[in-house]
């Protein structure tokens, strides 16, 4: 006798990957919002600046994160939040790169000077720690990484072949709301 379960009558929904993808990709073209003002979008050249400025997001493997729990308030479920070590430095340097053109960009040398003016800016915006502005900052600065990833899985389905085995169309790798 099988004890497992059958559960392939049941209705999953199809996630259309190149939908996800083109959306995400719109998203990070038109750029983002933040308290009512527009942010530039999260393009090449400022996630460059943010890797040379010491954003530690890309530098994070998946036991890096950890998963604390909250209440939303308006539907009172428990959601799940993902942290980790320098999240607060990201969404500050984030804000602050998504703020400047080019050229004042480049004009940030070091780790050190970025993080003061971005810093600065969180004070002038009162993104404190656990505040509701400190809450849209991380949610904006999720979409915008999430769309990136998407973004870029898009891009890389070409064709993979490896070994007998290939693979048209890579999962993606953050599904955007």
């Amino acid at each position: 006798m099988n004890d497992i379960e059958d559960f392939s009558d049941i209705d999953r929904p199809q996630i259309n990957r190149n939908e996800i993808a083109e959306q995400a990709a719109d998203n990070a073209r038109a750029g983002y919002e933040f308290q009512g003002r527009k942010l530039e979008p999260w393009s090449m050249g400022r996630q460059a600046a943010a890797q040379r400025l010491g954003l530690h997001y890309y530098k994070l493997s998946q036991g890096d994160f950890t998963i604390r729990t909250a209440q939303d308030e308006e539907t009172g479920k428990e959601i799940g939040i993902h942290v980790y070590d320098g999240l607060t430095e990201d969404i500050y340097l984030f804000l602050l790169l998504s703020t400047l053109g080019p050229v004042e960009i480049l004009r940030i040398r070091t780790r050190e000077d970025a993080m003061l003016k971005a810093f600065d800016l969180a004070e002038r915006w009162n993104i404190g720690a656990n505040t509701e502005e400190y809450w849209q900052g991380y949610n904006v600065f999720f979409q915008a990484i999430t769309d990136d990833l998407n973004t870029r899985a898009k891009q890389k389905k070409s064709t993979v072949t490896t070994g007998n085995a290939t693979s048209e169309e890579p999962e993606p790798l953050l599904q955007t709301r």
